[in-house]
């Protein structure tokens, strides 16, 4: 992973003392230069072109992998150590980035007309009945 930084918003000529250090725990930036320090109750050696702290050190911790399942699909770390996804059901491919139209059964989808015929035919008998109210208020008695 790297940073980046914009030009207009920090100052990109003044050169990281610490970047290229031989520091095995902690480096200071001091005008002029940097400075290696320990933690408490450590010594510094020097130890040829690095310097040292007789401290106890840790390995760096690996980054934690990024999951890159898209569209609702989960990670699951496989038996090799990398990452699957497991997607949803419309979805497929290796991040869940392929969309899959499932086919309707008959009975388990909406069906449009089951919808729309019953709110025709309420208009048609609203329609018709302030016609016949409309025609019966309008006929001399």
């Amino acid at each position: 992973m790297s940073t980046v930084y914009h030009k207009q918003r920090y100052n990109m000529t003044v050169i990281d003392p610490c970047y290229n250090n031989a520091c095995t725990h902690f480096c200071l930036i001091v005008p002029g230069g940097h400075r290696c320090a320990c933690p408490d109750n450590s010594n510094l050696r020097n130890n040829g072109n690095e310097i040292v702290c007789d401290a106890a050190s840790e390995r760096p911790r690996p980054s934690p992998q990024v999951c890159k399942c898209q569209n609702g699909g989960v990670c699951q770390e496989s038996n090799s150590g990398g990452l699957t996804c497991h997607c949803p059901g419309d979805f497929q491919g290796e991040f869940c980035d392929d969309y899959v139209k499932k086919a309707l059964v008959p009975g388990t989808g909406t069906n449009t007309s089951a919808i729309v015929i019953p709110i025709v035919v309420i208009l048609l008998i609203i329609l018709t009945s302030g016609v016949v109210y409309f025609v019966l208020r309008k006929r001399p008695l």
